[in-house]
């Protein structure tokens, strides 16, 4: 008992129980921040998804298939990832009047909040390059 009394009057006793709280305190709030910043980043991804599946029915849909599957005029879109949609929307590739013909670049009908939510649409869809 004597010996727990000395170690609590020890000079060094104050300042190593500050320095345990502070970093007992920081892990705390820097893991709790963690979780709230990924909850704060899939709430934006799936409202971006939404936005972009909204965009895609609208506007690519009649060619490329509700459901992005492709069909007679346009192929599918499951898989090409978000850079593939990026560029050819991006660019003004797509979408495209005469699907005969090789796409050109031309000005975008999409702004780049746009361009991004299609590519993070197709992206969802099924997995393929970045």
């Amino acid at each position: 008992m004597k010996r727990l009394s000395r170690l609590r009057r020890h000079r060094a006793a104050g300042p190593l129980l500050l320095i345990f709280a502070l970093f007992t305190i920081g892990t705390t709030f820097q893991l709790a921040s963690a979780v709230n910043s990924d909850t704060a980043t899939v709430a934006a991804r799936s409202a971006t998804v939404e936005e972009g599946k909204q965009l895609f029915l609208k506007g690519c849909s009649s060619c490329h298939g509700i459901n992005a599957e492709g069909g007679e005029v346009a192929p599918s879109l499951i898989g090409v990832g978000a850079a593939s949609v990026d560029f050819q929307v991006g660019t003004g590739r797509m979408p495209m009047a005469d699907m005969s013909t090789q796409a050109m670049r031309k000005k975008p009908v999409y702004n780049a909040e746009e361009v991004n939510a299609l590519a993070t649409y197709v992206a969802s869809l099924a997995p393929g390059p970045d």
